[in-house]
C-alpha cells in the first residue's frame, strides 16, 4: 500500500515554525551577547553619563527643598553610585551658594531603594564649605561658617556611621567620628525648607560667636559619637588649645588648655553639662602665676532652644598660686552663679603651713564685690609680707604668735576698694619695742586710707588699756584713745624720740600702775605734730620728786611743751593737799628748757613744796620752820637763758601754831609778795607774837657783785598792836633786824630738763 504524502500546508507550517525558532534563538544570543558586552564595558569603564531620569529625580528633590544644584562634571554607576565635581548648592532665596564642594560622592543601593529607604546609603564630601549668604551675614558679604569639610557618612537602617568628619570653624579644627542613632521616621515627612531655615539661623549666630575663638591658639575639638542602648546618643567632647589669651583690664594667658565633657544629644529638655578643665599654667595681669590649674564647670543647657545658662557651678584647684612676690599652696575655689544674682565663692588656701578661708560675692554686672576672710595668720607670713609691702609699719607688727583674723572687704563699682572691716586677736606682739602680751579689737579701713582700730583691748605685761587707734595711710596722721592702767614708760617705743620717757622720768614716778585716760595725736613722719592729752590717777605717786599718797593730773604734751593742769595731790592721810598747774617750754632746736609757768596752792609740808617749787620755793621757805604745814599759794613763771634763771612770781601764805622765822618764834604769820629776778618783795606781812599782831612791808635784793650778800630796804614803817598783853615783854620782829644777815646757801637744782640754775636769792632778816 502506498505511503501517504504530507500535505503542503503542514510542511509550510513546520518550516515557518522552524524559521521563527531559529530567529528567536539568534535574537536571544545576540541580546545576551550585547548584554554581556555592555556588562563588560561597564565593568571596565565604571563611568556613565547621568541618565536624564536621574537628573530629573535630583532636581525634583532639590526643588522640594527650594534648592538648586550645579556641578562641573558628574559620573553615574548603574549600581547606584553618583560622583559630582565642583558642586554648588544654593537656595533659591539667595544668590550666594550655601554649600560648595570639590567633590561629592553618593551611593544608593537598589535593594535599599526597593525597601523604601530613599536616603543615600553613603555620602562622601571633600573640600566642602558651608557659608552664610550675604543678606544674613553680619559683614554683609558671604561668610564661611564651616570650611575645609571632609566627611564620610554611612547609613544602615536608622544608624548613621560617621567614619570621618573634619572641618574648620574660624580657627577651630573639628574632628568627629562614631555612630549616631537617627529617630524613627514619623508619618508625615519633615519639611526640608524649614530645616534649612533653622540651620541658617544657627549659622548666623555661629558666625557672630566665632570671633570669641580668636583668643585660642591652635584650638582643636575632638568629638566621639556613641549610640548607647537605653541612654541615647551621647557625644564625648575634648577641646584643647596651645594657649588662651584674654584681653581687658586683667589680661590673662592660659597655657596648655584642655576641656572634656560628655553630652547627651537626644531629647528636647534641659540636660546637665559637666566640663572638666585643666591647664599647664596661667598668668593673670603679668603678676599672678597659677601652676597646673584644674577644675569642673557644671551647668544645664538645652539643645532645642540654646540659651545662656541660668546657673553655673565652678570648682577650681591648683598646685600653687604666686602673686606680688607671695605664694600660696593648694588653693581650692568653689563658685556658684544664678541668673540676676551675684557670684558666690569660697576660696581655701595654705600659706606657711597655715590654712585660710575666703568667701565672696561678686556682681559682674555692677562690677562690685564683697570678700570675706577667716583664718589664723602665722607670724612668718606677716614677717615676709609687711617689710616688702609696708616697711614703715613692719616694726610695729612683729608677732610672736599666730593672729586670728576675721575680715570682710567691699569693692564698689569698677572694682574700686571701698571698706575693710575685721576682728583681730593676737597674743605676743612686739610693737616697735612695746611688748604687747595680748591684744584684740576691730579694724576698719576705707578707700580714703583711713585705718581705725576700735573696741580694742591691749595688755603690756601688767599694764592694760582699752580704746581705739586711728591713722591715715596717705597723710600718716594718727590718734590713740586709750583708757586703763598704764605706766607711761611702757609705751615709749611708740614715740620716735626720747622726749616722752624723759618727761615722765623727770617729773613723775609711779611705784604702782596709774589709771589713765589718754588721747595721743601725731604724724608718723613728723614728730613735731605729736600731742598728748590725758588724765592720770595714781596711788603712792611721786610728782616732781615729792611723795604723795594720791595724785591726779591732766597733762597736755607736745614736743618741747608740757602743760600739767588740774593737779591734785594728797599726803598724810588727806591732811595735806595741794592743787594747781604748771607749763614747761623748751627750745625747739636745742630742746633746753626756756620757761616754766606755774600756779600751785596747798598746805603741804616744806619738804614737798621745795620739790614742787624747786629753787623759787627753796628761796622763800628757807628761813621758815612750821609745826603744821602752812597754807601757801604761789604763781608766776621762771625764764631760763644762758645758764641763768629769772623768776617772776607772786605768792601768798599763812601759818599758825609754832612758827619760827630765822629761829624767831611766832604765833602766826601771813605774807603776800612777789619775786622779780633778784628782788623779793613782801608787800604784805602780818605776824602774831605774844598775843599781838604786826604788819610790815619789805624787800630783799641780792647784790650780784658780792656773792652771798644782800641789801635790804623798807618801803613803809611797820605798825604794831597788842591784843591783850603789853608788847614790852615780847620780842618783836623788828628786833630781829639788829642781827647780822647770814650768807645765803646755794639753791637746789632746777628741773631735769632745764639748764643749770642761777644762785637763788638768799634768806635775810628785814630791817625796819
Amino acid at each position: 500500500m502506498s505511503a501517504r504524502r504530507p500535505s503542503s500546508a503542514a510542511t509550510v507550517t513546520r518550516f515557518c515554525l522552524s524559521c521563527a525558532a531559529t530567529v528567536a534563538c539568534w535574537a536571544l544570543w545576540i541580546a545576551l551577547g550585547l548584554l554581556l558586552a555592555a556588562q563588560a564595558w561597564i565593568a571596565i569603564a565604571h563611568e556613565l553619563p547621568v541618565p536624564k531620569f536621574v537628573l530629573r529625580v535630583l532636581e525634583q528633590r532639590l526643588a522640594e527643598a527650594n534648592l538648586d544644584a550645579t556641578f562641573a562634571r558628574a559620573q553615574f554607576d548603574p549600581t547606584g553610585k553618583f560622583l559630582a565635581e565642583s558642586v554648588r548648592v544654593r537656595s533659591r532665596q539667595f544668590e550666594d551658594p550655601l554649600l560648595t564642594g570639590r567633590s561629592l560622592y553618593v551611593r544608593k543601593g537598589v535593594w535599599s531603594y526597593l525597601s523604601g529607604q530613599h536616603a543615600p546609603d553613603e555620602i562622601r564630601l571633600e573640600g566642602g564649605t558651608l557659608q552664610l549668604p550675604a543678606p544674613l551675614s553680619p559683614s554683609g558679604t558671604a561668610e564661611p561658617v564651616l570650611r575645609e569639610i571632609s566627611a564620610s557618612l554611612r547609613l544602615e537602617q536608622n544608624l548613621l556611621h560617621v567614619d570621618q568628619l573634619n572641618f574648620r570653624a574660624g580657627n577651630l579644627t573639628v574632628t568627629a567620628r562614631g555612630d549616631f542613632q537617627l529617630p524613627p521616621r514619623s508619618g508625615s515627612p519633615s519639611d526640608p525648607a524649614r530645616i534649612i531655615g533653622h540651620a541658617l539661623q544657627i549659622g548666623r549666630r555661629l558666625v557672630r560667636e566665632l570671633q570669641r575663638l580668636d583668643g585660642l591658639e591652635h584650638p582643636r575639638l575632638d568629638v566621639v559619637l556613641e549610640a548607647r542602648p537605653g541612654v541615647g546618643n551621647v557625644a564625648e567632647l575634648r577641646l584643647s588649645a596651645d594657649a588662651l589669651r584674654l584681653a581687658g583690664s586683667w589680661p590673662a594667658l592660659v597655657r596648655g588648655l584642655e576641656a572634656r565633657t560628655t553630652l547627651r544629644l537626644d531629647g528636647a529638655g534641659a540636660r546637665p553639662l559637666r566640663v572638666a578643665l585643666s591647664a599647664e599654667g596661667a598668668t593673670l595681669h603679668d603678676q599672678v602665676e597659677i601652676e597646673r590649674p584644674r577644675g569642673i564647670v557644671a551647668t544645664e543647657i538645652s539643645l532645642a532652644a540654646p540659651q545662656p545658662p541660668s546657673a553655673v557651678l565652678l570648682l577650681l584647684a591648683a598646685e600653687r598660686v604666686a602673686a606680688f612676690d607671695e605664694q600660696v599652696a593648694a588653693p581650692v575655689l568653689r563658685a556658684s552663679w544664678r541668673r540676676d544674682q551675684p557670684v558666690r565663692a569660697t576660696l581655701s588656701v595654705r600659706a606657711d603651713a597655715a590654712a585660710f578661708a575666703l568667701t565672696g560675692e561678686i556682681d559682674g554686672v555692677r562690677t562690685t564685690a564683697r570678700i570675706g576672710f577667716d583664718g589664723r595668720v602665722p607670724p612668718s607670713l606677716v614677717d615676709a609680707v609687711l617689710p616688702k609691702r609696708t616697711p614703715k609699719l613692719a616694726p610695729y607688727f612683729v608677732f610672736g604668735d599666730p593672729v586670728d583674723v576675721h575680715a570682710e572687704a567691699a569693692f564698689g563699682p569698677g572694682w574700686q576698694f571701698e571698706t575693710l572691716t575685721s576682728r583681730v586677736r593676737v597674743q605676743r606682739l612686739d610693737s616697735h619695742g612695746v611688748p604687747v602680751t595680748h591684744a584684740r579689737g576691730r579694724i576698719d579701713v576705707d578707700r580714703e586710707g583711713n585705718f581705725l582700730a576700735y573696741d580694742a583691748l591691749a595688755r603690756i605685761g601688767e599694764n592694760y588699756g582699752r580704746g581705739s587707734y586711728f591713722m591715715n595711710f596717705r597723710s600718716w596722721d594718727y590718734r590713740f584713745l586709750l583708757a586703763g592702767e598704764l605706766a607711761p614708760a611702757s609705751i615709749s617705743g611708740w614715740f620716735r624720740s626720747d622726749w616722752w620717757p624723759n618727761f615722765w622720768a623727770a617729773n613723775f614716778a609711779f611705784p604702782t600702775r596709774p589709771a589713765a585716760d589718754v588721747d595721743v595725736i601725731g604724724n608718723w613722719r613728723n614728730v613735731a605734730k605729736v600731742a598728748y592729752y590725758g588724765s592720770t590717777d595714781a596711788v603712792a605717786a611721786q610728782v616732781l620728786g615729792a611723795d604723795f599718797e594720791r595724785a591726779h593730773a591732766i597733762v597736755f604734751l607736745r614736743p618741747q611743751f608740757a602743760h600739767a593742769f588740774d593737779l591734785r595731790v594728797e599726803r598724810a592721810g588727806g591732811a595735806q593737799r595741794a592743787s594747781g598747774w604748771f607749763k614747761r617750754f623748751a627750745d625747739p632746736v636745742t630742746h633746753e628748757q626756756r620757761r616754766l609757768e606755774f600756779d600751785l596752792a596747798g598746805n603741804l609740808e616744806p619738804a614737798a613744796l621745795r620739790h614742787l617749787g624747786r629753787d623759787v620755793a627753796d628761796t622763800l621757805l628757807k628761813p621758815w620752820s612750821f609745826s603744821r604745814p602752812a597754807e601757801i599759794h604761789f604763781w608766776g613763771a621762771t625764764d631760763f637763758a644762758h645758764g641763768q634763771s629769772t623768776p617772776a612770781l607772786s605768792f601768798t601764805g599763812s601759818a599758825a601754831g609754832r612758827v619760827t622765822y630765822e629761829g624767831f618764834p611766832l604765833e602766826s604769820v601771813e605774807a603776800a609778795g612777789s619775786v622779780r629776778g633778784a628782788e623779793v618783795k613782801l608787800d604784805h606781812i602780818v605776824v602774831g607774837v605774844a598775843g599781838g599782831r604786826g604788819t610790815a612791808q619789805a624787800s630783799v635784793i641780792t647784790t650780784p657783785a658780792r656773792a652771798g650778800s644782800v641789801s635790804i630796804s623798807t618801803s613803809r614803817t611797820p605798825t604794831w598792836s597788842a591784843a591783850s598783853a603789853p608788847c614790852t615783854n615780847t620780842r618783836s620782829p623788828a628786833a630781829a633786824s639788829t642781827r647780822t644777815p647770814r650768807p645765803t646757801r646755794t639753791s637746789s637744782s632746777a628741773p631735769a630738763a632745764a639748764s643749770s640754775p642761777s644762785p637763788s636769792p638768799p634768806a635775810a632778816t628785814p630791817t625796819t
